[in-house]
């Protein structure tokens, strides 16, 4: 490999971060097992296979064999996919862990200003008759007829005993009642199954959110949930970046999703600058009827100042999400359940986040 590559770099990078509650947990098994293999090298593979676009632990087994950058990095060994799966498994709260250590690095970089920070997600597909062939062709169709195009909805394997739509709760009330002990219970059994995801399974749909700095389009705080709704995640986000990076952002720019008024208020408290879209106009609305809130935001926007603001959020937030689901190929979660997905994600945002720290002129 030429000097300068991006598994140097990973390997440079994996040295420097603290991974003593891996190698804790590691060296906590039983001893009269089969000897693990080094903790350092898993995660350089795991690291630099989310990196490129290699994220199926089949494909990362297979290219200890037939691709130089994961030779290096495994250093001659050979993992079985099965072992890579159960390491990123066993340590996906600890992978997390490591997002706020990458932050550090990408600050003193200049690559975090917190001048203006972007917030946005994704909402499930809208599931009205007239959309339902935007539904069937997946989360790469395109805007057709002024429908908002999902940024990023991400889909994961999740079992379809877990899942029910509002109408059949409805009508099978009683059954549930009586089912939902024997629901619970076989919801870690269905957590710990990685089975591949079989045609025509249910494929459960989760909103991931993320907070980019406009510097340099760093992702500096992220969040994953299975709710349709935006505003509620607003403020938790703010908090997230000020807990990330130690301080608030000046700026704040997000869509009508997260308008409202206590959101307003909970930035002006935190002395935060929101920007922050509020809908079209309705055509009826009467003096009586309007927000005095919303209107002033309206007006805000309105403003040369304000246009000038909100018009970059989408060149802030969203190229980050292509790059993850197109360079990348991160079109689906590998892992079940909620909190195996957030940990996947904030992986994902990290892996993110090396790639800009290792793209930076020095």
């Amino acid at each position: 490999m030429p000097p300068g590559h991006l598994a140097h770099f990973i390997l440079d990078v994996v040295a420097a971060l603290d991974m003593r509650a891996i190698e804790a947990a590691v060296e906590a098994r039983d001893p009269r097992g089969e000897r693990p293999y080094q903790p350092a090298m898993m995660r350089g593979l795991l690291v630099y296979g989310y990196c490129v676009g290699v994220l199926s632990s089949r494909k990362i087994a297979r290219a200890t064999y037939e691709d130089v950058a994961f030779r290096v990095l495994g250093g001659g060994t050979h993992p079985h996919f099965t072992t890579v799966n159960q390491f990123r498994l066993d340590h996906r709260a600890a992978f997390a862990g490591l997002f706020v250590q990458v932050l550090r690095p990408c600050q003193k970089a200049g690559l975090v200003k917190l001048g203006h920070v972007a917030f946005d997600g994704s909402e499930p597909v809208n599931q009205s008759p007239d959309r339902a062939k935007r539904r069937a062709a997946g989360p790469d169709a395109r805007r057709e007829e002024g429908e908002y195009l999902v940024v990023f909805n991400r889909r994961a394997n999740a079992s379809k005993h877990k899942a029910m739509s509002y109408q059949r709760m409805n009508e099978q009330e009683e059954r549930l009642v009586r089912e939902v002990e024997e629901l619970l219970a076989r919801a870690d059994a269905a957590d710990r199954r990685d089975d591949m995801v079989k045609d025509g399974a249910f494929v459960q749909g989760y909103n991931a959110r993320t907070a980019v700095d406009a510097a340099s389009q760093v992702i500096v705080a992220e969040a994953v949930n299975h709710q349709a709704p935006d505003c509620e995640h607003l403020v938790p986000m703010v908090d997230r970046v000020e807990t990330n990076c130690g301080q608030k952002p000046a700026v704040l720019t997000a869509d009508n999703g997260y308008f409202s008024r206590n959101n307003v208020a909970a930035c002006e408290q935190r002395g935060v600058d929101a920007h922050i879209a509020v809908g079209r106009e309705r055509a009826r609305a009467t003096p009586s009827s309007q927000d005095p809130v919303r209107e002033q935001m309206r007006t805000k926007l309105r403003s040369p100042q304000g246009k000038a603001i909100y018009a970059r959020r989408k060149t802030i937030v969203e190229p980050p999400f292509g790059q993850i689901k197109q360079a990348r190929g991160f079109r689906r979660f590998s892992l079940r359940g909620l909190a195996k997905v957030r940990g996947e994600w904030t992986f994902v945002c990290l892996t993110h986040n090396l790639l800009k720290l290792f793209r930076a002129p020095r």
